[in-house]
Formats: C-alpha cells, sequence, structure tokens
C-alpha cells in the first residue's frame, strides 16, 4: 500500500474516532435548534391541540396504535421512565403517524392503558403529519406492504416547547430521568 493511501487512512480514523458517542448536554440549546415546529392536531379527545399551547415538559413520540414491536416497546420504557420523573410536570405527545386508524377514540383507549399523562395526536388530514415528523427529523415511510416505517426517537421538549435532548427508544431510563430533570423548570 502506498504512503499516500496510508496517511489517508490514518487521517481517516483519526477523524472518525472524534466522531464518537460525546456526552450529550441538555443545556445545550443549539444543539437541537433545528428540530421542531409548532403544529396544530387533534388530541385523544376531539379537541384541537396547538404544541405552542400546550404547558410544561414533553416527551414527544411518532407512533401508531396498530404497531407491531417499537411503538409498544417504547411506551413501556416511556411508562418505567414517567415513575422516575414529576407526572404533574411532565406528559407524552403520541404523534400517530397512522391517522386514517387514530383516531381520537382509538388513540383514548391505547392511552388509558398508560399510568402517565398521555396526549394522543391525529389529523383526519393524513397530509398534516409528514410536515410534523419532517420538522423533527423523524423518518416516516408507508411501505409497499402498506406498513408504516417510522423511527422510534423521544424527543424531549422544554416548557417553551424546544427540542433540548433526543433519545433513542432503547436509552437508560434513569440517565432519560436526570436529563429531564434538568429541563423542568
Amino acid at each position: 500500500m502506498s504512503r499516500f493511501c496510508v496517511s489517508c487512512m490514518a487521517a481517516l480514523l483519526v477523524t472518525l474516532s472524534s466522531c464518537g458517542h460525546a456526552e450529550r448536554d441538555s443545556d445545550d440549546g443549539e444543539i437541537y435548534s433545528h428540530l421542531g415546529a409548532d403544529f396544530e392536531l387533534t388530541d385523544h379527545r376531539g379537541r384541537p391541540f396547538r404544541l405552542s399551547e400546550h404547558e410544561g415538559v414533553s416527551l414527544l413520540f411518532f407512533g401508531f396504535t396498530s404497531c407491531p414491536d417499537a411503538c409498544p416497546l417504547t411506551m413501556s420504557r416511556l411508562a418505567s421512565l414517567m415513575k422516575d420523573v414529576p407526572a404533574d410536570k411532565v406528559s407524552v405527545l403520541f404523534v400517530s403517524v397512522d391517522p386514517r386508524r387514530d383516531t381520537p377514540e382509538r388513540l383514548a383507549q391505547y392511552g388509558a392503558s398508560y399510568d402517565f399523562r398521555f396526549i394522543g395526536l391525529t389529523s383526519e388530514d393524513p397530509s398534516r403529519i409528514p410536515p410534523i415528523a419532517r420538522a423533527f427529523a423523524a423518518g416516516l415511510q408507508r411501505t409497499s406492504e402498506g406498513t408504516i416505517d417510522h423511527s422510534s426517537r423521544i424527543y424531549l421538549l422544554d416548557s417553551q416547547h424546544r427540542v433540548r435532548d433526543v433519545f433513542a427508544s432503547d436509552d437508560d431510563t434513569a440517565h432519560m430521568a436526570e436529563v429531564i430533570g434538568s429541563v423542568i423548570d
């Protein structure tokens, strides 16, 4: 191998090693400042919901009630997490990526099985969901088989509705609770 190739590979290795997992700092609002946007949907009670009018800290998650795998696991982890944060100050915003099936009534039934502040969100107009998902850089795609592929990230929103952190659905719940605690006013 030529010296040039070895030098390039060494430079690449050094560059990639600096891209490793860095400690996230939820106090640095600039990291996620490009994510999020105000939106208006219908909540699980059939009432209009506007993010900018919602009070408190939120955990926003894109999913759907008939999801066979990622959503039940993520909701289970959220249920565990919500036991470790002030329940009166944190709510879960579940934005349905399948609004054709996830009516307010269906979301109400789904949310009733969890013991935390659950706000299910949907729309009679399915075209309103993809722009919201894009604003949060959440992957969303209907497959040729008719299922929906979607990301399972959980977005931590402060009381001003800014994204303060983004969690993977399998992040350590103790760490998540600590970060959430640092964001609560």
